[in-house]
């Protein structure tokens, strides 16, 4: 559904302008949609409220923030809601996010310098878009050795 709705505003300047992308980004994204390049991850963030069916709230592909949200907070809540009892001491949130990013690097990447350019251009778009150190450090640990 996601990627349908993609599809069709890749190249409908309306839909991009709706989606608020900056302009400067358009042909890059259209170029990789076309190329079909590969994704490093997706999380999707559902509700459920234990009797309708679950609710898509957001989809997120490759964002920064993403990984952010899911290696730091959620593990800080996690240990949070241990120490205060809510959870059982033996509860995991089953999160391998930082060992899978290094294989999926290393699959994506093919060689060390390939890695490294399009983790420096990932980079030179989260500087752009103005996200802060805190949402670009937590990827740089992940690139390929």
């Amino acid at each position: 559904m996601c990627l349908e709705l993609v599809g069709r505003a890749i190249d409908d300047e309306q839909y991009l302008r709706r989606l608020k992308i900056p302009e400067a980004f358009w042909p890059l994204i259209s170029e990789s949609w076309h190329r079909d390049d590969a994704s490093l991850y997706g999380r999707l963030d559902l509700s459920y409220d234990g009797w309708s069916p679950a609710k898509l709230l957001e989809y997120n592909a490759d964002t920064p923030t993403s990984i952010f949200e899911a290696a730091v907070f959620q593990w800080t809540w996690l240990e949070q809601a241990i120490e205060r009892n809510i959870i059982p001491k033996r509860a995991d949130q089953f999160n391998s996010i930082h060992e899978r990013l290094i294989d999926a690097w290393k699959k994506l990447a093919g060689t060390q310098a390939s890695a490294s350019r399009r983790h420096d251009r990932e980079y030179r778009g989260c500087r752009h878009a103005g996200l802060s150190r805190g949402h670009r450090e937590p990827g740089r640990t992940c690139r390929p050795r």
